[in-house]
């Protein structure tokens, strides 16, 4: 990458990965905090309005030294007092069209994230001396009903804390940029703690940009917000927990079977968050942006099958419980010899399958833009794709997607047969 002083294009390098340069790579020491760098002259920040999703960055290096910069969580670009437009709340860095931000190295496993180590560094960015770099960075509005700023209006960067004294605001600003989720949810969140709109008055007002399934989730979030006491971050324990709810129901004959298989369900996971099988829905069960799948085996038509039957509801904060969509399926196994291993994989295999889509949408030499179309109503946050139609074909995890609910997006992969295997949840 050159060093001239004139503008690095770098939304391209970005998309590669190039000037994002994770933990693994730079000890934190090293790095340099934009508002520290630009407090004593270091660089030169230029933020500039880029529509109602994301922001323009002009950084210039002013010192004889090279810089990894640090946009950390809970940056603002604020509109000064009677400019007439949005201050903007900042995400993170990210080469995913409608996601919002996120640390991708703090999830603690493949089934989702449980905690956000203390140690946890954002991606960072290079940029050597006498270097001027371009870059945009996912935002959210955060001044309901005012203009979308243009590339003609120019911002102040801020902490949040500076910004605003409300530390409900602060939180949910910092927790949305460290957690990470798509746009949609994030937006409808800001709306909602910073501009005090309710989510029933959001449907009305701003159905164009939201639909209700980002704003069950969002809801979902400012609740684990409420309730999140004096910690300084939303704990992720909440997106997780009782969230996917299974009923299991079966002929009178597979009894005993039945019985077996709801304890061993409650060991599971479905679509990357934890199974809480429940026999009576509970009041306290029934919260927003919760998804129940009342499953119902029966002996299959062959020797060796189980015939599945899934009803997929979910709770929205706008009308409760609404019904998604019945699936049919068969479980290879006899009821007698199922286990819950077993039911909870062809369970999740049938729901990613049925509500998420992937098609080709455009060809290159060697690469296939795929356009992949999340009908479930909650962020898809990774995808597990197959690179063939054959069962030894090989499989790839592509992580911290964040795919908002009933929203799409287009990935590109180096195969020109792509297969759904599984989808994974994030909870937020």
């Amino acid at each position: 990458m050159s060093t001239s002083s004139r503008p690095a294009r770098v939304a391209a390098a970005l998309a590669l990965g190039v000037l994002l340069i994770g933990p693994a790579a730079h000890a934190q020491s090293d790095l340099t905090n934009i508002l520290d760098a630009q407090r004593d002259g270091s660089i030169q920040v230029l933020v500039r309005g880029h529509g109602p999703d994301r922001v323009h960055f002009t950084l210039t290096n002013h010192s004889p030294e090279r810089l990894q910069i640090l946009l950390p969580p809970g940056l603002v670009a604020a509109a000064a007092t009677g400019q007439g437009f949005q201050s903007m709340g900042l995400g993170l860095p990210t080469d995913q069209p409608g996601r919002f931000a996120g640390l991708t190295h703090a999830r603690a496993d493949a089934e989702g994230f449980r905690s956000v180590p203390a140690d946890a560094i954002p991606p960072s960015i290079a940029i050597a001396p006498a270097q001027t770099i371009e870059f945009t960075v996912p935002s959210v509005c955060l001044n309901f009903g005012l203009p979308t700023p243009t590339p003609r209006d120019q911002f102040v960067l801020l902490d949040v804390a500076d910004y605003t004294p409300d530390p409900r605001a602060q939180k949910a600003l910092r927790s949305l940029a460290t957690l990470g989720t798509s746009h949609g949810v994030a937006q409808a969140v800001a709306w909602n703690v910073f501009n005090h709109i309710s989510f029933q008055q959001l449907a009305k007002q701003a159905n164009r940009e939201l639909n209700p399934a980002e704003l069950s989730v969002a809801a979902r979030f400012v609740a684990a917000l409420d309730a999140s006491g004096d910690h300084p971050l939303v704990d992720p324990a909440y997106f997780r927990d009782g969230r996917i709810l299974v009923r299991l129901n079966a002929e009178p004959s597979l009894a005993a079977e039945t019985a077996r298989l709801r304890r061993e369900l409650s060991d599971q996971t479905l679509l990357g968050l934890p199974v809480q099988v429940v026999d009576e829905l509970q009041d306290e069960q029934s919260l927003p942006s919760s998804l129940l799948i009342e499953l119902t085996l029966a002996p299959g038509t062959r020797t060796g099958q189980t015939q599945a039957r899934a009803l997929v509801r979910h709770h929205s904060v706008l009308g409760g419980w609404t019904r998604l969509e019945t699936l049919n399926f068969t479980i290879q196994g006899s009821p007698a010899v199922l286990d819950g291993r077993h039911v909870a994989r062809s369970l999740d295999q049938a729901v990613a399958r049925s509500f998420v889509s992937i098609t080709p949408a455009r060809k290159a030499p060697g690469l296939v833009t795929y356009r992949v179309v999340n009908r479930l109503p909650l962020t898809a946050h990774s995808l597990v794709i197959r690179a063939g139609r054959s069962d030894g074909a090989p499989v790839t995890s592509l992580t911290a997607v964040d795919i908002g609910p009933g929203r799409s997006s287009l990935i590109t992969l180096p195969t020109p047969t792509a297969v759904l295997e599984r989808v994974e949840l994030s909870g937020l």
